[in-house]
């Protein structure tokens, strides 16, 4: 019986050879699940908040009070993550719907 048969109509076939290849059903999951090792810790990335800190060469004593920081908190206030304790000291809302 030829392969394209056995494969359906979809096969690829040109002057009676094949060319199509057999696929097999990829693996799901993880395979090593049994062996008792625990998964990959992913690594903790420091949020926009704290690289835009940094850029600013600001330390948490001293963030507060800069004026280049509340702004770009005023910008991503609905998109990063601010502290809590900064958007009430500086009166910014947060809009609930984009959260």
């Amino acid at each position: 019986m030829r392969a394209s048969r056995l494969l359906g109509k979809n096969s690829a076939h040109f002057d009676g050879r094949f060319y199509g290849y057999l696929v097999m059903a990829r693996k799901r999951g993880n395979p090593g699940w049994s062996r008792g090792h625990p998964p990959k810790a992913i690594p903790c990335l420091p949020t926009g908040f704290e690289q835009e800190v940094r850029r600013l060469g600001l330390d948490p004593q001293n963030c507060a009070e800069s004026a280049k920081l509340r702004q770009w908190c005023q910008l991503n206030k609905d998109r990063r993550y601010i502290p809590e304790p900064l958007l009430k000291r500086w009166g910014i809302t947060v809009d609930l719907k984009f959260s």
